[in-house]
């Protein structure tokens, strides 16, 4: 049975039918061929399941019908960048309109016996894509591992070839050809030996810049080394000099060494006698001495007790301190409880004065009751108030009848005032051209009016301004463009919204959509309006007969006519009031930019395709009269009219309802004031019976009063009794702290008296140890003379000690530095240091008599002698490191260009053979260029072999037609299959250009190479066929249906059951 493969659902119905003569097994497709792709909401297709065969595949259908969405998918389901179709630089851009999210699933023949499954999920919110590996989540990184593993190159022009880029490959440059048709036809070693190479050849070109740089260096400081040799004979002698100074300048080291050598041994000896005599000095004093430190000690003794006494004194004023704090605290405890039995008392005697004015007022209310029983006649007094309270309620009745006519008409002149301002408001809104745009967009769009109500009072809720429709805030600038202008734009464009950021696109689609459920469009434009320039200059739009482009014609907010020129291509359509003639329309249509030209009432709409060069188709449409653009005054003067009339009626309805609302309120007075007058006599009435009432429940209350008092009168009573108690307790509780207190009196007084007797003994320590230091001074003095003088030695002795350590450690360095037999020892032997000094001064001055001209030539000198050494150092390296490079780089390109060469004559055979078929000569050449990076790939062909001797002339982008480049193109890609490396191809509308025999003949050879048996797949995009084509059972034809004009039925199509039933109706 043949495989057929549906796409199910969406809005246009599509069908694919796939037919091929048997089921292909699972072995027919090589490792990493296409065995299933699955698409949902995916450009053109809502749901489509692809089953392509082994071999070729051709896809066939009728323009627009998704043949490319196919090819679209495979790139971007493989995980490729959408760059490479050309037609959309984000993967959001493929999902399908008004959907937010779209699937691919890719199948693959895996190795083994399972197969690979690639599901990429688009989001078109984030255009971002969720990619999953046999139904786990994975990167994107790790899908581009298992595609490069299986040498998919979707990247390359030689393996997949989109619609949008057959022009491209015939640009390709032959460097970029060769690369691509190694990467394609080649086995893997010798494209990464292709790399490699072109890696070598640049670093071996580096490395040679870098040897001449190294040369030129070296001779160039040679020069300068030569340059410098006079004066750097001068400079050595000056070092001859400023040796013979740096010996003598050691001899002088030495000869103070000696000398100071000679004084630290006399400073010794006086030492060492000083040091014997301040010790006889201390043998004669030390008695004296002893007594007086005996007194020292004992004084000490005595302050450490004093000491000691001054702190029990303190401790005893704390303790005294602290008893004094808690006599105070009970003596606080008594006056307070004495100050709260004073403010209770107060209570007392208030409570019982009231208890007395309680009994003189129960006394007068009984009084009062037995003298208003004999007085008040109770009956005529229900009477007169049962008479006045039914009047009452008559005329109340009356009064809520008015008053709810009152409240009726009141109502009613509100209504006619919300109406009359209403439709004030609507008349001042039509006499602004605003109002007029206003109404207009609540009658053709009343949600966009209803959002555009929302936006004017929450504008400040968005990063960026936000626009509302365009036909509230844009105008043709001139009356006469309006029909032109607006017959370029829809409905929609003029009642669409435009954000200037996704963030406020978002806000502004919640508040829309979701909160008012409101049905409008919204467009997001970045583009800034200075970047849409008009391909023509306003002088030279005007010597072709136009009056402007569309844009020019337009005034509003930059980012609406921005938004309007990426959707429109305002910028770009021509204007002209009067006709044109037909050498300007030439022009203007030759221009790649213009999409539209609008010639008084005809519009002319150029559509043009990059894959078929030049060629362009031209719409003409009568221009339709402008609606929503045009000045809208005439059509208001009538409802102008309608409103004021309205107004008119609403304002004699108003001065009727006032007249009637008058005549009730004057009636609503009068009712009222009788009322009162009843009112005030029955409270009359009721305030007696109400008073006399009253009277037993005022004696109640006021028994209820004085028992009530008589009870506070008790509590305070027992109140007082118990502060007394209290305050006799506390006044017991007084003897404790105040015992306490006499105690600590005492203690602190013992503590006192034994501080006194201490400072005493202290006071007199001292005076005895004063009189012995006085009687020891002139002891001590002399003591104090001798063992300054020996300290004042002994500092001496050090001091020439010192000297002597650091000149030892210079002579030490002269030793090391120098040969003392030959050089110093002579200089100062026998000498003085003054003489030796004398000398040192004497060079000194014939070297500052021999002046040099630059003190930094001999460094520059010594810097020369290093860089010449170093630089023949690293041109000797370069030298042998070119000669590496030079060996590798022939050993590894010998064993490539055989590789390559045998790669070309097989390509180059099967591409003349190709040609040879329809008559023409073809041929593909390796070019060996002197520089390996601009070795290439040439294609030469030709056409007319029997015009201008049949020369091969090289294919390139312009030379050739754009036929001749179709069938170069394709039977160069042909040429590549036997030697593919990738596990499918791809070639998308190849045919385009072509006359019918080179279509006929190129079909034939791509179904007998794709066809072969160990040939890799193949997948061939065609809008058109030719009848009677060669067919071969290994090829699957996928036939695709879609479009509005589908059945409702399109499920139970069977285009084999068609074709079967066309063959026997033919027959």
């Amino acid at each position: 049975m043949p495989r057929r493969s549906r796409i199910v659902g969406g809005d246009v119905n599509p069908v694919v039918e796939s037919e091929s003569p048997g089921s292909w097994s699972r072995d027919d497709y090589q490792v990493g061929a296409i065995m299933r792709v699955y698409l949902e909401n995916f450009l053109t297709y809502d749901k489509a399941e692809f089953m392509p065969g082994p071999f070729l595949n051709m896809v066939i259908g009728p323009n627009g019908t998704g043949k490319s969405s196919l090819v679209n998918a495979i790139c971007i389901g493989l995980g490729f960048s959408p760059r490479l179709l050309a037609r959309g630089s984000t993967v959001g851009e493929f999902v399908k309109h008004n959907q937010n999210g779209a699937v691919i699933e890719t199948e693959l023949r895996g190795e083994g016996l399972r197969n690979i499954c690639i599901r990429a999920k688009i989001s078109r919110e984030t255009n971002q894509i969720a990619w999953s590996l046999d139904g786990r989540s994975v990167t994107h990184k790790r899908v581009q591992e298992v595609v490069r593993a299986l040498k998919i190159q979707v990247d390359n022009l030689c393996q997949f070839l989109p619609q949008d880029r057959v022009a491209e490959f015939a640009r390709l440059n032959e460097v970029e050809l060769l690369t691509e048709t190694l990467r394609a036809a080649a086995p893997e070693d010798v494209s990464t030996t292709h790399r490699e190479l072109l890696e070598q050849h640049k670093a071996k070109d580096e490395l040679q810049k870098r040897l001449d740089a190294t040369i030129a260096e070296l001779e160039s400081r040679r020069n300068l080394k030569a340059n410098l040799q006079d004066e750097v004979d001068r400079i050595n002698e000056r070092e001859t000099i400023k040796v013979a100074i740096e010996h003598l300048e050691a001899a002088c080291v030495c000869a103070e060494y000696e000398q100071l050598t000679k004084k630290f041994v006399t400073a010794k000896r006086n030492r060492d006698e000083a040091r014997k005599n301040l010790k006889r000095l201390e043998t004669q004093s030390d008695p004296s001495l002893k007594i007086q430190e005996n007194k020292e000690i004992y004084m000490a003794r005595l302050e450490e007790a004093s000491s000691r006494a001054r702190k029990q004194v303190q401790a005893a004023e704390q303790a005294l301190s602290a008893a004094k704090g808690d006599l105070t605290n009970a003596q606080q405890v008594v006056e307070g409880l004495r100050e709260k039995l004073q403010q209770a008392d107060a209570p007392y005697q208030s409570v019982k004065k009231q208890v007395a004015s309680t009994k003189r007022r129960i006394a007068d209310l009984q009084g009062e009751l037995t003298l208003s029983v004999t007085e008040l006649n109770i009956e005529e007094q229900n009477s007169q108030i049962r008479q006045g309270e039914h009047r009452n309620r008559d005329r109340l009745s009356q009064i809520d009848t008015i008053r709810s006519k009152i409240r009726e008409l009141m109502a009613q002149a509100g209504r006619k005032d919300q109406q009359k301002n209403k439709l004030l408001e609507d008349l001042e809104a039509l006499n602004t051209q605003k109002g007029q745009r206003l109404k207009l967009l609540k009658k053709v769009n009343e949600d966009a009016f209803n959002g555009f109500e929302w936006l004017e009072h929450n504008g400040n809720k968005f990063e960026m301004e936000v626009f509302g429709p365009a036909l509230l805030t844009c105008s043709v600038k001139d009356e006469r463009f309006s029909d032109q202008v607006e017959d370029l734009l829809t409905r929609a464009d003029l009642t669409c919204f435009t954000t200037q950021c996704v963030a406020d696109h978002k806000t502004l689609s919640e508040q829309f959509y979701k909160v008012m459920g409101l049905s409008v469009t919204i467009r997001t434009c970045a583009t800034k309006l200075s970047s849409l320039k008009p391909p023509l200059s306003s002088e030279s739009a005007r010597q072709l007969g136009l009056d402007g482009f569309a844009v020019d014609l337009l005034e509003g907010p930059e980012p609406i006519l921005a938004m309007l020129c990426v959707e429109r291509r305002l910028h770009n359509a021509a204007i002209a009031l009067r006709q044109i003639d037909d050498e300007s329309f030439t022009q203007l249509e030759s221009i790649p930019a213009i999409t539209n030209i609008v010639v008084g009432n005809q519009g002319y709409r150029i559509a043009r395709r990059r894959e078929y060069g030049n060629a362009s188709t031209t719409n003409v449409r009568q221009v339709r009269q402008a609606q929503f653009l045009a000045n809208q005054n005439n059509d208001m003067s009538a409802e102008t009219g309608n409103i004021e009339r309205m107004i008119a009626e609403i304002d004699d309805d108003i001065m009727q309802i006032k007249r009637l609302s008058a005549s009730e309120k004057e009636q609503y007075k009068k009712l009222i004031e009788e009322n009162r007058e009843d009112e005030a006599l029955v409270r009359e009435y009721q305030d007696a019976v109400t008073r006399r009432d009253a009277l037993p429940i005022k004696l109640a209350r006021a028994e209820q009063d004085l028992a009530r008092e008589k009870r506070q009168l008790r509590d305070a009573r027992h109140n007082l009794q118990d502060l007394e108690i209290q305050a006799r307790l506390a006044t017991i509780k007084l003897g404790p702290p105040a015992l306490a207190c006499a105690e600590a009196v005492a203690a602190h007084h013992a503590a006192i008296k034994k501080r006194m007797i201490h400072q005493v003994l202290v006071h007199e320590s001292r005076s005895d140890v004063s009189r012995l230091q006085h009687r020891a001074k002139a002891a001590r003095q002399k003591l104090k003379s001798e063992r300054e003088k020996a300290e004042s030695l002994a500092r001496i002795c050090e001091e020439l000690r010192q000297q002597g350590k650091t000149l030892m450690r210079k002579v030490s360095v002269i030793k090391e530095k120098f040969d003392m037999e030959a050089h110093i020892n002579p200089l100062y032997e026998g000498e003085t240091l003054e003489e030796v000094t004398a000398k040192l001064a004497a060079e000194k001055t014939k070297l500052e008599l021999l002046h040099v001209g630059n003190p930094e030539t001999l460094r520059r000198y010594d810097n020369l002698t290093q860089q010449i050494g170093g630089l023949e150092k690293q041109l000797q390296n370069s030298s042998d490191r070119m000669a590496q490079f030079d060996q590798n780089i022939r050993s590894k390109q010998s064993i490539w260009e055989a590789s390559v060469e045998t790669l070309v004559s097989k390509i180059s055979s099967a591409f003349a053979y190709n040609f040879e078929q329809i008559g023409c000569a073809g041929e593909v050449q390796l070019h060996k260029a002197d520089k390996f990076e601009e070795w290439a790939l040439h294609i030469l062909v030709c056409f007319r072999v029997h015009e201008a001797g049949g020369k091969l002339v090289q294919l390139t982008g312009n030379r050739q037609s754009g036929g001749e480049r179709s069938v170069s193109t394709v039977f160069f890609l042909m040429a590549l299959q036997a030697d593919a490396q990738s596990p499918f191809r791809v070639v998308d509308e190849i045919n385009q250009g072509m006359d019918p025999r080179n279509e006929r003949m190129v079909h034939n050879r791509m179904v007998e190479i794709a066809c072969r048996e160990h040939s890799c797949q193949y997948f061939l995009i065609t809008p058109k066929l030719l009848t009677d084509l060669t067919y071969d059972d290994k090829m699957t034809v996928l036939c695709i249906a879609s479009g509005p004009q589908m059945p409702a039925d399109v499920m139970k199509l069977d285009f084999g059951a068609l074709i079967r039933k066309q063959k026997t109706l033919v027959a």
